[in-house]
């Protein structure tokens, strides 16, 4: 389901601004922008995330996925407008779906029906009073296909209301409609060599073969598949036929649209090591392989295939060392095999790696997959900020006022006074709402002007998001763009992929976005590795040494119990021994039990992930002792 842009037009329609309290005279927010009618002009529009085409009004901001402002998040714009997918939802799922989300009590009845060359649509209009904004005018246009139900909406002020229903609404009505898909839009590797391929697969089949690979080898995995995001119904995994570890699966979030009914294709690189595997392809009993109807995909495939990538991106193919026996570097088989097995399904993990002297330990889970890093981004924007720090192109000691930023509640002179190094610490003394906070976040935020900057540590994600305005300020790349050149590339990152990131803004909160991020469990061991080695990988000091050292020390104690205590540059310190976890280990941590341990006194990286995405995922209550079981299988 698509949540994430509807939660936010539902904050939206119901945002307040909270009162300034405390003793400073607190400014209020910028006067919001109308939308300029006097110039409007549509142009085309392609969304393969959805699979859509259409048109949309030239200039007007992308802030999410089908989610549209007419104008810069900074100026807040009056109007907002979506374009999407509702996948595999029936209409009336939809209208249930949307109900909340809009601040509903009941969906309303239609106004009208409109026909276009694609869709056949139910036109719907409501009036609706925002706190902050005023009386709204909104349309709603819902289409329910054999894809799920097409969706159109504009929101906007009574006063721009029937130019934009006119120029914008109805014309996006008219041009919406299923991505082409023809064999112009697929990539052939017919002739690489085939390593495995598993094509034809027809209705309610698990069909698999078996390969095996001499040497780390560099494969391109093409699949062609169906689902939602709710879950794949025919999708294609690779599984350690030694170990029965499914190390890469066809996940929808890794997928772009292709085409009808759902369908979902993979397109991507995947390293692999020395070993003996098995594909596997699986399918429902629907839409697979000659049952596609009156539609079929423009490509005339349905499967999955690994071939020898030829075009060699980076140079040649690298895969970490691995042990060979876990005695080796001081740990037991038969534990790790036994209580970390046990624990880690009990847990409901989705991916482990531990290493130990730069080799693979052990491994087990989906650890090529690109997991979403909920609050580890934080710790990676640290690593970032230590490369560029060291060329001057940031000085820490910089403050706000002097970098000119700002936000919707515009900071007092005092809040101005904060540094980039007060933001890196999580102490800059500036309590806004910011995007992506936990309600946690919320619930704890100080009273504005309680704190100078620099006295006091709060887990600020106004710190942490402004630091990637700040970071793109100074070095006019986002933050997925150098990540990629500075940190992945070099260290030999193998699914890290910046081209299917971006910014998501909550405008109505705040100017600065947030950079969520998605990485492999893999590729979050080479990180921890690099900070393991101060920095340096294979002779080349990516990172100072001194930045390591001084970005992992505890700068703050955050009063929270357990192990990671202290706090540094964006870093979770232990500011103590707890048993095997000594003082000075430091960690990434993220929702639902994400982490990543770094244990220099055993010269260990421990990497711990969960699929926030999956289908009735449990967050895991405390990684730390999911950790300190592992550490259980180190010999004395």
């Amino acid at each position: 389901m698509h949540r994430r842009p509807l939660a936010a037009l539902a904050l939206l329609f119901n945002l307040v601004i909270l009162a300034g309290c405390g003793r400073q005279a607190l400014p209020g927010p910028r006067p919001i922008a109308t939308t300029d009618l006097s110039g409007i002009n549509l142009v085309p529009y392609t969304d393969r995330w959805f699979g859509i085409t259409g048109i949309l009004p030239e200039g007007w901001f992308q802030v999410d996925r089908g989610f549209f402002l007419a104008g810069p998040p900074e100026d807040q714009p009056v109007t907002v407008h979506l374009q999407q997918v509702l996948g595999g939802m029936t209409l009336v799922q939809a209208q249930d779906y949307l109900v909340p989300w809009l601040s509903l009590e009941e969906f309303p009845e239609p106004v009208g029906h409109r026909e276009s060359e694609n869709l056949n649509w139910r036109l719907y209009s409501y009036e609706h009073r925002d706190p902050r904004l005023g009386q709204r005018k909104n349309d709603v246009a819902l289409a329910e296909s054999e894809d799920g139900v097409y969706l159109v909406l504009l929101a906007t002020a009574p006063g721009e209301y029937e130019t934009l229903h006119a120029q914008v609404f109805l014309p996006a009505v008219d041009a919406l409609a299923p991505a082409v898909d023809d064999a112009s839009v697929y990539q052939t590797y017919s002739g690489w060599p085939a390593v495995a391929v598993l094509d034809k697969v027809g209705n309610s089949r698990h069909e698999t073969a078996g390969f095996t690979l001499d040497r780390c080898t560099r494969l391109r995995a093409y699949a062609l598949g169906e689902g939602t995001q709710a879950g794949m119904v025919d999708f294609g995994y690779v599984e350690n036929a030694e170990t029965g570890q499914i190390v890469w699966q066809m996940y929808f979030f890794e997928t772009d649209a292709a085409g009808p009914h759902g369908n979902r294709r993979v397109d991507r690189t995947l390293t692999l090591p020395p070993g003996t595997y098995r594909l596997h392809f699986e399918t429902n009993g629907s839409h697979a392989f000659e049952d596609w109807g009156d539609r079929a995909p423009g490509h005339a495939f349905w499967g999955i295939a690994l071939y020898e990538d030829q075009e060699q991106e980076g140079g040649p193919a690298s895969c970490w060392e691995r042990a060979s026996r876990p005695e080796d570097l001081g740990w037991s088989s038969e534990i790790l095999n036994g209580l970390i097995a046990t624990a880690f399904e009990k847990s409901g993990a989705a991916g482990l790696m531990i290493i130990t002297d730069g080799k693979v330990v052990f491994e087990l889970g989906n650890t090529a997959n690109n997991f979403l890093t909920h609050s580890m981004r934080k710790s990676l924007m640290s690593v970032l900020y230590g490369a560029y720090v060291a060329e001057g192109q940031i000085e820490p000691s910089s403050t706000l006022a002097e970098l000119g930023i700002d936000d919707i509640q515009p900071l007092t002179e005092t809040e101005k006074r904060a540094t980039i190094l007060d933001l890196l610490q999580a102490r800059s003394g500036i309590y806004l709402p910011a995007a992506g906070e936990a309600q946690s976040m919320k619930d704890a935020r100080p009273v504005r002007g309680s704190h100078k900057p620099g006295t006091y540590w709060y887990y600020n994600n106004w710190d942490f998001n402004a630091l990637g305005t700040i970071f793109e300020q100074a070095t006019g790349k986002s933050f997925y763009q150098a990540f990629d050149e500075r940190i992945a590339g070099p260290v030999g990152m193998q699914d890290f992929r910046p081209e299917r990131l971006q910014y998501s803004y909550e405008y109505w909160l705040s100017q600065h976005p947030y950079y969520g991020t998605r990485i492999s469990t893999r590729d979050l061991a080479r990180l921890g590795q690099l900070f393991l080695q101060g920095g340096n990988w294979q002779g080349e000091q990516i990172v100072p040494a001194e930045w390591v050292e001084t970005s992992t020390r505890a700068h703050s104690t955050t009063g929270k119990t357990g192990t990671y205590s202290g706090y540094g540059y964006m870093w979770w310190v232990a500011a103590k021994d707890r048993a095997a976890i000594r003082e000075g280990s430091y960690a990434a941590s993220g929702y639902g039990g994400h982490t990543m341990e770094v244990l220099p006194d055993l010269n260990t990286v421990i990497v711990f992930r969960v699929n926030t995405d999956a289908s009735g995922w449990q967050p895991i209550d405390d990684p730390d002792e999911a950790v300190l079981g592992i550490l259980s299988a180190r010999i004395e």
